[in-house]
């Protein structure tokens, strides 16, 4: 009996042990429902706390939506959180290292508007306002225009005295070496005065022969002998000293115009071989070794010199001289003062011309008429015609003064004297705008083209047609068409 009971209970156990297994399953499953759902809620947590900025005193009252309560539901509320929250479209807001939404401090709030107080703003504009009382005060703009007038109306005055100037200390100079050689040759004897290679005032007609025999000889000088070469050197140092102080006063002293991207580095590279060559030229054609009453190594031809390097900047700065002469430039830009001012300074070249002239024709023998006649015409072949009939070509002021240097080559004051006015402008030219050349961007066409440079051969047009390399476009001053004019 005993025994079938043991075997009925051991029965019972063996049938209970699926149900026990059941509820061990429940039991985990359940826990791991649980702990997903807690994972859930953390993340949720955590997702919420990178949302939010914390603090929330620092963002001046601003609350996220999940912070609204009921009593927050009106107008005004929405109102007032819309104005609170980041704006997160355009980059306004950022989100720190730590997870933490930052809105800057240089974001830009809108201040909350009461619409009662737009109904207010809304009838206060519909009021007409009252009409204001005419005033006696100038308009700001007229004002402007008048500030700017007088500004240049006084610039213009201030480089008018600044010119007078310069002409005046010319004319000082003048005076007192022409004073200075009446002294000398006062205290010379009559035999030595006659026997001198200089001569202060043009000719009688009885010494006519005199003088023109003292020119030939002067002509048929060796012009390259070691007194003319050392004077040569002289001048070449002259040159450079003045050519240094005037870039010194035009860019830095006087503020003048001037081209303030031209340094040294850029006239050793590009001009001065070429102004070396110039200066060879004038010494030897504009007969600078010859003896005369204003040698080229006196003071007196060192301060004509430098006071003439800034006359043509003085000139520049006047309102009507501020073009260039070529043809573009005087069909298309010159006013009636430009032509005026041209003229008048045309008029002294011929002046000066006519003195030469005179000397050539009357005091001059044959052979040193042919001598210079043949002169003009290889230089007028060589630096004029192969460039004078280009639409670009454009005359620099040491293109012209450098050219019209070398026929003042006469022994006398006032031949030396313009002649080292005009060596002056050249100086000018060269030390504030540099050595351009008469055909400017024709010339830089040409070199690049020549060379196959990169930056112009790699360079394309897009026209209708197709690609095609960049070409030279010459200005018309017919039409007044620019192109490529250098200004």
């Amino acid at each position: 009996m005993t025994r079938y009971f043991h075997t009925l209970l051991f029965f019972r156990v063996v049938s209970l042990l699926p149900s026990f297994g059941d509820l061990a399953s429940i039991t985990e499953s359940g826990q791991t429902h649980l702990d997903a759902h807690t994972g859930e809620a953390e993340q949720s947590e955590l997702q919420n706390a990178l949302l939010r900025r914390e603090p929330l005193e620092t963002m001046d009252g601003m609350r996220l939506p999940a912070d609204l309560d009921a009593g927050d539901d009106s107008e005004v509320g929405h109102q007032l959180e819309r104005e609170t929250l980041p704006d997160l479209t355009v980059g306004a807001a950022v989100i720190d290292q730590s997870g933490r939404l930052v809105a800057p401090t240089s974001l830009p709030r809108k201040p909350f508007v009461n619409p009662h107080d737009i109904d207010v703003e809304k009838a206060r504009s519909a009021t007409p306002a009252p009409a204001k009382q005419p005033t006696k005060n100038v308009p700001k703009s007229t004002k402007t225009e008048d500030k700017h007038t007088a500004t240049d109306d006084n610039r213009n005055g201030y480089h008018a005295i600044g010119l007078s100037i310069c002409v005046a200390l010319l004319v000082l100079v003048f005076s007192v070496h022409r004073k200075s050689i009446k002294s000398a040759a006062g205290l010379r004897p009559a035999g030595s005065a006659e026997s001198s290679g200089s001569s202060l005032e043009p000719p009688s007609p009885p010494r006519l022969q005199d003088d023109a025999q003292r020119a030939d000889e002067d002509a048929n000088a060796p012009a390259l002998s070691n007194e003319a070469a050392w004077i040569g050197l002289q001048f070449l140092g002259i040159l450079f000293l003045v050519m240094g102080c005037t870039r010194l006063l035009v860019c830095h002293g006087f503020k003048m115009q001037c081209d303030h991207e031209y340094n040294i580095g850029l006239f050793f590279r590009q001009d001065f071989h070429k102004v070396v060559l110039d200066m060879v030229f004038l010494f030897i054609f504009g007969r600078l070794a010859v003896k005369s009453c204003l040698p080229i190594n006196s003071l007196a031809f060192l301060a004509v010199v430098f006071i003439s390097a800034l006359v043509p900047s003085w000139m520049n700065e006047l309102d009507f001289m501020h073009h260039s002469l070529s043809l573009y430039q005087m069909a298309c830009s010159w006013t009636v003062w430009t032509w005026v001012a041209s003229l008048s300074l045309l008029m002294c070249v011929a002046s000066l011309a006519a003195v030469h002239l005179q000397h050539y024709f009357f005091i001059a023998r044959p052979a040193e008429k042919a001598r210079a006649v043949v002169e003009l015409i290889v230089i007028l072949c060589i630096f004029v015609l192969p460039v004078c009939f280009q639409s670009g070509f454009h005359i620099h002021h040491w293109y012209y003064m450098w050219l019209l240097a070398i026929g003042c080559r006469l022994p006398t004051l006032l031949s030396r004297g313009t002649q080292a006015f005009l060596i002056g402008g050249y100086i000018n030219g060269i030390a504030v705008y540099g050595r351009d050349p008469v055909l400017a961007c024709e010339a830089a066409y040409d070199s690049s083209y020549s060379q196959q440079c990169k930056f112009l051969m790699a360079c394309t047009w897009n026209t209708a047609s197709g690609p095609e390399r960049p070409t030279y476009m010459a200005p018309d001053w017919r039409t007044c068409a620019a192109g490529d004019y250098a200004l």
